[in-house]
């Protein structure tokens, strides 16, 4: 019933104003905007494997291939869609990162000044899917807690229970959790590098400031998103998801091996270069039109 009432409140604006098209951004806005209107375009930012209910995908089944172009935030989740649905009208469009906006938000004070002269940084959702017990595994595994600190920043149900592993892994002197920030970009600015440790993601948007900063990544290689955004070796490195050593030697090797550091972090602006807002804009642009 709210799905029906929402897109009969869509069809009527439609009716009222002829718009040209709609763009719909997440999925429960999506399923209305087709029932709404054939030129509906929608955009899905998640994973969608882990995303969807049951519901969804039978909406999904039986409207997506109404709609005029659905749009998936990274190959691999177009690929899902493709796999589970069989839809034709399929595009890719990354997420943009606007350079200007995080240079000179980047530029502003700390809210939360760091006691830590040299530190790897981690920022999201103090939820499981983050994986950041994990990441605490993989760093007391290391062998580099003398030497660099981590900062998690992020609020969530996690919290406690985070700061207690932490404690169990004779972590506590060097696991800073300043809590949630409006503006992290100066604190990735100012760490050595960013970690992402999660089981799934969308496209982590973390990933492509970080190198926008010139800070080189650390990511599992987990669906969907990071495989598109880190070149192992070039950018970053890339461990397997479920591997905690692994990702400890990617730590390790990011702290004593010099001459990688310095090449990943010299290859991190221009790697995406790409995905700058310009650039995703006029692949927008071309899309409306078409």
């Amino acid at each position: 019933g709210l799905l029906l009432g929402r897109a009969f409140r869509l069809w009527r604006l439609n009716r009222d104003h002829s718009f040209d098209l709609m763009i719909a951004v997440m999925e429960s806005a999506g399923f209305a905007s087709v029932l709404a209107s054939r030129d509906a375009i929608v955009a899905n930012h998640c994973n969608p494997e882990e995303n969807f209910s049951r519901v969804e995908w039978w909406l999904a089944g039986r409207l997506f291939p109404r709609a005029r172009k659905v749009v998936a935030v990274s190959k691999q989740g177009l690929a899902i869609f493709k796999k589970r649905l069989h839809l034709q009208n399929l595009q890719c469009i990354y997420n943009p990162v606007s350079e200007e906006s995080i240079r000179l938000a980047a530029a502003e004070p700390v809210e939360i000044p760091i006691l830590s002269q040299c530190y790897m940084i981690a920022v999201g959702r103090l939820e499981q899917v983050k994986r950041f017990d994990r990441l605490l595994e993989a760093y007391a595994r290391s062998g580099v807690c003398d030497e660099i600190d981590l900062v998690i920043l992020g609020q969530g149900g996690l919290y406690e229970s985070l700061q207690q592993k932490a404690a169990e892994l004779g972590l506590s002197g060097h696991v800073i959790m300043p809590g949630y920030v409006s503006n992290p970009f100066p604190y990735i600015k100012q760490a050595l590098f960013t970690v992402l440790s999660s089981d799934h993601e969308g496209f982590p948007m973390v990933l492509i400031e970080s190198l926008c900063l010139g800070k080189p990544v650390i990511s599992t290689n987990c669906p969907t998103g990071p495989g598109e955004i880190i070149e192992d070796g070039r950018n970053g490195l890339l461990v397997p998801v479920n591997d905690t050593w692994a990702l400890a030697a990617a730590i390790y090797h990011l702290v004593t091996d010099k001459a990688m550091y310095q090449s990943l972090a010299a290859n991190a602006a221009a790697s995406v270069h790409h995905l700058r807002s310009e650039a995703i804009a006029g692949q927008w642009l071309a899309l409306c039109k078409s």
